[in-house]
């Protein structure tokens, strides 16, 4: 039995780490109950580690693995929250709270802490938005209730449903965490700029944009950089086009010819050597980047 286990809370939800209580077998796939700032949570145990990790803070302790008794309190919950998610949208929209919605919402298994997550591109006008809590706080009388605002990329996640490309979202399906995407991860992929065809339902560039870019970054560094000169068989030309997966090069001949070349077919200067050389030891460069 290991004395630190990852519990999540969420399918691709990020990991928590809590230390397991002395005499209490816990293994990977087991419900555990635990202290969450949201209140008592109930969530399954899907990694192992034998020293403390980085983020684990101390006094953070399984309480017990589920009983039937918490499976039941747990689907209750989620029930509760269900009901409390429709409640939200509607009061939402009766007070006309523009720009606002509301994407999830997660109960305490004792009942007694309900988290209202909701995303807005912009803060919520403070009055409209103290009546919609208020309104919520009489719905739910005697309860904790919590609003915690989302980001663009988490509010998607979490609504769930088809991505752009008609399959399930990425992010609701296993991205457990975001990573920085660039404009230059499509650039490199030859793909289309247009904001359509590189955004997700978010709004924001599309994470899959990252998944194969580290392989054409490795095709098209065997590859002459683009408007590079090469030597080919029918002499020296200028690169005008790449084409990474197929490992070829489009040469434009001093007669405006165009042909396409394997990278074998050609004589190029690697790009490690393509970069500026320090002319000097102040470190600049001779010529043009």
């Amino acid at each position: 039995m290991a004395p630190y286990v990852g519990v999540r809370f969420r399918c691709a939800g990020p990991l928590f780490p809590y230390a397991t209580p002395e005499g209490v077998e816990v293994n990977p796939g087991d419900f555990v109950v635990v202290d969450t700032p949201r209140g008592k949570q109930v969530g399954w145990v899907t990694k192992e580690w034998q020293e403390p990790p980085e983020n684990w803070k101390e006094g953070t302790i399984v309480l017990r693995v589920a009983t039937p008794r918490d499976l039941l309190l747990w689907q209750l919950a989620q029930q509760k929250g269900l009901e409390a998610l429709v409640n939200a949208r509607a009061h939402t929209q009766r007070l006309g709270l523009q720009g606002l919605s509301f994407i999830y919402v997660e109960v305490s298994l004792d009942h007694q802490v309900y988290t209202f997550e909701y995303h807005a591109e912009e803060t919520p006008d403070g009055k409209a938005w103290r009546r919609l809590q208020d309104t919520l706080q009489r719905t739910y009388p005697k309860r904790l209730l919590q609003f915690h605002r989302l980001g663009a990329r988490d509010a998607a996640k979490w609504e769930g449903g088809p991505g752009t490309c008609g399959a399930p979202r990425c992010c609701s399906l296993f991205l457990t965490d975001f990573q920085s995407i660039q404009i230059r991860m499509a650039k490199d992929q030859h793909l289309s700029l247009a904001s359509a065809d590189i955004t997700g339902m978010c709004g924001r560039l599309r994470c899959c944009l990252a998944f194969e870019h580290a392989v054409y970054r490795e095709l098209l560094d065997a590859l002459p950089k683009l408007k590079s000169r090469v030597r080919t068989p029918k002499g020296e030309g200028k690169v005008v086009d790449l084409f990474p997966l197929q490992g070829k090069v489009v040469v434009e001949l001093p007669d405006r010819t165009r042909i396409t070349y394997s990278k074998e077919e050609i004589e190029f200067t690697p790009r490690c050597q393509l970069c500026p050389k320090p002319a000097n030891g102040n470190g600049k460069a001779n010529g043009n980047a």
